[in-house]
């Protein structure tokens, strides 16, 4: 086992990385990368690279998320999805997103495990996060029909 770097050491290794002109999501990502790297739990920047660019649930979705309802297999996962989007369009037709973030948080689970093209990963982060907002407030019909088709092209998106 590696031996575990101190706070001092860990601290001039974090510093390059936290360095610089960057944006909020590009920080987020040098942070993870140089922890990763600095805490000795990879050895290459490659591997850490691989590992902080993979898809991760929010927060809230990452608390909705009941254990129980995990699956092994990708082709469960996707009709799970598709079951679940269907639920979420109903809810957020009769004004009741808040009843479904399990659902949402399950959706986004599904598809990041299944699906990790990061084109897929981007656009239903944007559309479950869009919906979250929606779960938590009143909202206009309007908005809950942007967020339906959202939801319509995710499901056109599933195999």
């Amino acid at each position: 086992m590696p031996k575990m770097p101190t706070r001092e050491e860990y601290n001039a290794c974090m510093v390059p990385f936290m360095k610089g002109q960057k944006g909020k999501q590009e920080r987020q990502h040098d942070m993870c990368v140089g922890a990763k790297i600095c805490s000795g739990k990879v050895t290459s920047k490659d591997e850490a690279e691989k590992i902080c660019s993979a898809p991760r649930l929010p927060k809230w979705a990452k608390q909705a998320l009941p254990e129980e309802l995990k699956t092994p297999t990708c082709e469960d996962r996707i009709t799970r999805a598709k079951s679940n989007i269907e639920v979420i369009n109903l809810k957020v037709r009769a004004g009741e997103a808040e009843e479904v973030k399990g659902a949402a948080a399950q959706v986004m689970d599904d598809i990041f495990h299944c699906l990790p093209e990061p084109a897929v990963v981007e656009m239903v982060t944007d559309a479950m996060e869009q919906f979250h907002d929606l779960s938590k407030r009143f909202y206009f019909k309007g908005e809950g029909k942007e967020v339906q088709s959202k939801l319509e092209l995710i499901k056109e998106v599933l195999p």
